[in-house]
């Protein structure tokens, strides 16, 4: 699990947390390095990097618009495990038995 903060320019605050099951992330790091068996430290930079990639990613959507258009820091890894963390909104991405979620909680 990997998280990133932003702010808006309202400057309301919230936490994205990203997280994946293995497979979704050795899909990642498959997709993005090529590595068919990545180890536990590519796929947490893989965690890290695909957390920035889906923010930065929103952040150029959002800013077309000066009501959504916020700043974001660094991402950091949370943890490896189930997502049991508080969040207010949670949205899971499948592929076949792998999933992604992505939650938001506001700070």
């Amino acid at each position: 699990i990997a998280y990133i903060d932003i702010e808006t320019i309202s400057s309301k605050k919230y936490r994205i947390y990203i997280a994946a099951s293995l497979g979704f992330a050795q899909r990642v790091a498959t997709a993005l390095l090529e590595e068919d068996e990545s180890d536990e430290e590519t796929l947490v930079d893989m965690m890290l990097e695909t957390t920035n990639l889906i923010v930065g990613s929103a952040k150029v959507l959002a800013q077309k618009t000066n009501e959504y258009a916020y700043n974001m820091f660094t991402p950091h890894f949370e943890k490896i495990g189930s997502f049991d963390l508080e969040h207010d909104e949670i949205k899971v991405l499948k592929i076949e038995n792998d999933e992604m979620i992505i939650a938001i909680k506001e700070l």
